[in-house]
């Protein structure tokens, strides 16, 4: 009924059951997402540790691989140009001298010691010496590979805070990497 004054609107009411019983819930629940995430974030901090010191093994791993495959490509090199070579460590780099004549011209670094690990680097110093006076080399010699691909054996540490590898050379062979 329409009282005087008032407008005759459409009221239009749709009926949907609801169930006042309990349901079966689909998902979870505030409460249980947050106690999980929790558990994750307590079990996360524990293993984080454990996983920088293997970042700390691989970096020095691949350092040492690629000083070996510098070291490498130098002694090819020699053996192919059938000029000897010599390595100056000079501020943190390994610079490459390769005689032209009678002349030792510089070929500009094959290296660069990277921050963070240590290096030291082990050679007979007898040998050394006279490597350096029968070539007739004016600067610091840190190593040296001769035309015929013989080298000045060596063995070069390479060392992260936790982890060590050992480049060795014995003159003749391959470089090998040690743990």
């Amino acid at each position: 009924m329409v009282e005087k004054g008032e407008k005759e609107t459409l009221r239009i009411f749709l009926v949907m059951p609801y169930n006042t019983a309990p349901r079966n819930a689909d998902g979870f629940t505030l409460l249980e997402l947050l106690v999980v995430l929790s558990i994750l974030a307590v079990m996360v901090s524990l293993v984080a540790p454990n996983l920088t010191g293997l970042v700390a093994q691989d970096k020095a791993r691949l350092e040492a691989n690629t000083l070996r495959q510098a070291l490498q490509t130098v002694i090819d090199q020699s053996w192919l140009e059938g000029r000897s070579s010599v390595i100056e460590l000079r501020q943190n780099e390994l610079l490459v001298w390769r005689r032209q004549g009678e002349q030792w011209l510089s070929e500009g670094a094959v290296y660069r010691l990277q921050s963070g690990l240590e290096y030291q680097l082990s050679t007979q110093n007898k040998y050394l010496s006279n490597a350096r006076q029968s070539l007739n080399f004016p600067g610091n010699m840190s190593w040296v590979t001769l035309a015929n691909a013989e080298y000045l054996p060596f063995r070069w540490r390479i060392q992260s805070h936790s982890h060590s590898y050992i480049l060795v050379g014995d003159g003749i062979n391959g470089l090998q990497l040690e743990e």
